[in-house]
Order: C-alpha cells, then sequence, then structure tokens
C-alpha cells in the first residue's frame, strides 16, 4: 500500500498488525487522530463536522462522523496513518502530444493558467460551455510537470471524469496518471497527475501542489463545507488553485477560504460560434400529462421535428421516478426512436451514455446528471418541465450548453418547456445572451468578423 500523501484510517489496535501485513515497516508514517474531542463537541478531522458527542456515540463509549460515511464510517478509537508525499518529484522532460491548436483567446487563458501554476496563485477560469477549458489548461500542466511539481483535477462526478481520462492520457501520453472514484478498481499509487472525484479529495493529505478543481460551482461542491475542508486538507499550504466553471456567479468574488488572485473570462467557444440561446414553449399542465400518459402536444411535435432533422438529442426531465413513464410514453407515441432513460440511479448509465456517444440510439431521457461536462456531437436539447425548481439559473445555461458544441453543428436547437415562466429561465436566458454580446464585442465570434468587414465595406 502506498500512503504518500495519503491517510488511511486504522482502528488504535490494529495498527501494528496492519503496519505489518501492508508491509510498511521502515516508512516513516505519522500518525493523527480521526476525530478531536472538546468538550461537548467532536471534530472529524476527515471532514471537518463539528458534532455533539451525545448525539452520535457508539455502545463502546466512542463517537463517530455522520457526515463522511460514504468513505467508509470513522470512529474515535481511530487514527490516521500518513506518510509524507516527497516535497519535490523528479522534473519530467514531458512534451504535450495533443496535436490541436489554441485560438488566440485560448492562448491568453492558458498563459494565466501557467502563470497561476507558477506563481501558485489561486485564478478562476470563467469559460462557457464548450469554451475548450480542457485544452486550455494542458500548457499549466506541462509546466507543473516539468518543475516536478504533483497535480490532481478534481471533477464532480464520475461520468465526467471518464469523459476526461483519456482525453487527458491522450495529451500527455508518457505521463503516469491515477484515476480514483467511488467504485474504481484503481489501486492509488504515487504518480505526478491523478484525476478523481471531488470526494477523494478527503482520502488525502498536502498531496498537491497543484489543484485544478472542474466545475466548481456545482453539485456536490458547491455550498459544501465538507468537500471545501477536503480540498484545503489535500493541498500543500504552498500551491496553486485552479477554479473552472462556465456559471461562476458569486465564486468570482470568494470560494471557500482564499481569495481569488485573479479571475479570467472566456466568452466564446473555440470554434467562434454564438452560444445557443434557448426557446421558450408554454406547456401547461406538463406533469400531469406525463402522469396520466400523455404526452404533451406541443412537446410531441419538438420531439417528431428532431426525428426528422436526423440528430440526436437528449430530453431533461427533472422527476427521476417519472422517467420510465415518459420514455414509454415516447416509445408507444414513435415506435422508431431509439431511446434510453439515464439518470444517477441508474446502474447501467455509463454503458448507456457510451452507446449514446457512439450513435446507438437517437435519444437519451435523462436527468440533471448530464448537465454538465459530457460533451455529445450535434445534438440537440428539450427541457420537459423547465419551470421546476431543480432547473436553476445554472443548470439551465449548463443544459443549454450541451447543444452546439462541435463546428459540425454550431447551431443545434434548445427548447424549454414549461407551465410557468420562472425567474432562472428568464436570467438563463439573458444571461447567455450578454454572454454572445460580450463575444461579439471583442471580435471573437464569426459573425463578429462579417459585422467589421461590412463596417469596412457598407452595403447602400
Amino acid at each position: 500500500m502506498d500512503l504518500r500523501g495519503r491517510k488511511i484510517p486504522v482502528f488504535l489496535e490494529e495498527i501494528d498488525s496492519f503496519i505489518k501485513s501492508e508491509n510498511l515497516n521502515g516508512t516513516s508514517i505519522e500518525k493523527s487522530p480521526c476525530m478531536t474531542i472538546r468538550g461537548g463537541f467532536i471534530q472529524c478531522n476527515r471532514c471537518g463536522g463539528i458534532k455533539e458527542k451525545r448525539e452520535f456515540k457508539l455502545p463502546n463509549g466512542c463517537f463517530y462522523c455522520p457526515d463522511c460515511t460514504q468513505l467508509g464510517r470513522i470512529s474515535s478509537n481511530q487514527v490516521f496513518l500518513h506518510e509524507a508525499t516527497p516535497k519535490m518529484l523528479p522534473a519530467l522532460d514531458v512534451h504535450m502530444t495533443w496535436k490541436g491548436a489554441l485560438t488566440s483567446e485560448q492562448k491568453r487563458c492558458s498563459r494565466k493558467v501557467v502563470q497561476a501554476v507558477l506563481r501558485r496563485e489561486t485564478l478562476l477560469l470563467h469559460a462557457v460551455t464548450g469554451a475548450g477549458k480542457t485544452e486550455i489548461l494542458f500548457k499549466g500542466i506541462e509546466a507543473a510537470l516539468k518543475q516536478g511539481l504533483r497535480i490532481c483535477i478534481a471533477v464532480p462526478r464520475i461520468d465526467v471524469l471518464l469523459e476526461l481520462k483519456p482525453r487527458i492520457q491522450d495529451a500527455f501520453q508518457s505521463i503516469d496518471l491515477c484515476c480514483l472514484y467511488g467504485k474504481s478498481d484503481e489501486v492509488y499509487r504515487l504518480t505526478p497527475l491523478i484525476l478523481l472525484t471531488t470526494h477523494q479529495l478527503a482520502r488525502f493529505h498536502q498531496a498537491f501542489d497543484v489543484c485544478i478543481v472542474d466545475e466548481v460551482d456545482a453539485f456536490p461542491f458547491v455550498d459544501n463545507p465538507f468537500l471545501e475542508f477536503s480540498l484545503q486538507q489535500a493541498k500543500k499550504t504552498e500551491s496553486a488553485l485552479i477554479y473552472l466553471s462556465a456559471t461562476p456567479g458569486r465564486i468570482a468574488k470568494k470560494t471557500g477560504h482564499r481569495t481569488v488572485d485573479r479571475v479570467v473570462t472566456l466568452p466564446a467557444r473555440f470554434h467562434q460560434h454564438s452560444l445557443v440561446t434557448p426557446s421558450f414553449v408554454f406547456t401547461p399542465d406538463w406533469r400531469r400529462q406525463i402522469q396520466e400518459k400523455k404526452l404533451p402536444k406541443k412537446f410531441g411535435h419538438s420531439v417528431q421535428q428532431m426525428m426528422e432533422d436526423g440528430f440526436p438529442f437528449l430530453i431533461f426531465y427533472p422527476v427521476i421516478r417519472d422517467l420510465d413513464n415518459l420514455a414509454e410514453i415516447l416509445s408507444n407515441e414513435f415506435p422508431t426512436l431509439r431511446l434510453e432513460t439515464v439518470s444517477s440511479i441508474d446502474e447501467q448509465r455509463i454503458e448507456k451514455i457510451e452507446d449514446f456517444r457512439i450513435g446507438k440510439m437517437d435519444c437519451l431521457v435523462t436527468t440533471t446528471i448530464l448537465e454538465r461536462g459530457v460533451t455529445f456531437p450535434d445534438i440537440s436539447v428539450l427541457v420537459l418541465g423547465s419551470d421546476h425548481p431543480l432547473f436553476t439559473k445554472s443548470v439551465l445555461i449548463q443544459i443549454a450548453g450541451r447543444s452546439g458544441r462541435k463546428l459540425t453543428r454550431p447551431d443545434g436547437v434548445v427548447r424549454f418547456f414549461y407551465d410557468q415562466k420562472t425567474k432562472a429561465m428568464i436570467e438563463s436566458k439573458k444571461e447567455i445572451r450578454v454572454l454572445n454580446h460580450l463575444a461579439r464585442q471583442r471580435g471573437l465570434l464569426v459573425d463578429s468578423f462579417k459585422l467589421a468587414s461590412n463596417r469596412r465595406n457598407p452595403v447602400f
């Protein structure tokens, strides 16, 4: 077992046998309590949670933490075993194997990322969906590896992680990387680059010189003191912290315990076409109709149009328990439509998402599990029930951002079907328009070039 940068909870009476069984003899193992007891309160040293002792007392007289049990229960009769990460890893003579090219605006953002890495700064990269945030990171990752710095990239969901891994590996083919998530079979080892889900940060202690947190505004990271505490514990005292988001909101002002040193904004996609602006379609009593196994008329017309267009499409729906009902209605109405449902509780979701990506189906009926972090070429998006409270402004912006991400079809369709128009719907559409206007003002869009040309050569 490799404990460098890692902390593992072990019962007090099992420490010696654990060290022997894992062949850790001779290593510089450090011990620290899993929980700190102060007066009538306990504090978990893995997630930072503070609770009253009397509420979480075990029959053996010890205390446990209820907040991070998804990582395995820890209690006050356990200690963390930990071995310090080397101050510096060997500097690597690494060269990117990515063959793409950045736009001038992407290069500007990339230079800011490199500066933040080398200066150990905190940077927020605010880039619209489809701007190429991953590719913008490459030069910063390369610079860190050449300096012997250790990097982690934390993402909110397994689906996003599994899509990111081959892209990073393809860009740095000579680098050994580790990929960790809840049900991963991969064994942790000391590698210069680690990809993980945000909850896995809780297993590390002062391990990383560079922490990159993707979709920092999204569940589960946003407003989650456990994950923010875990991030602060996982990074070294002197470290670079790169936050990525397409919808940062108040995060642009302050994130966690550290003020953001720099905010870099990229309002245009890499292909220099506008973000797809959603259209609103009034659909009264949409949920009642679905529960009565009826397809809302206007929504059905749009599905028919999607099928005639011949491009794949996503249908977002806010209620998991109604997904199968909606899929059954669609299958009865459109027998030739190849579709599947996918949600956070679907054990086959990874396989279904891949089948959709390679063209084995025409449509995925999904929840917010696919709102961000995944890319499908040439798709359109329909949101049935966009007025549901689950669909916040940032969620709707991210959902709209699934369409038009590739140059092969930069102008897909995005439609929001609603009963009562919400503030979130209105503000999401407004922000998309504002970002398009900003990109156009900066001359970052294809139609910006046309407008500039027309001003030089006016037509009367």
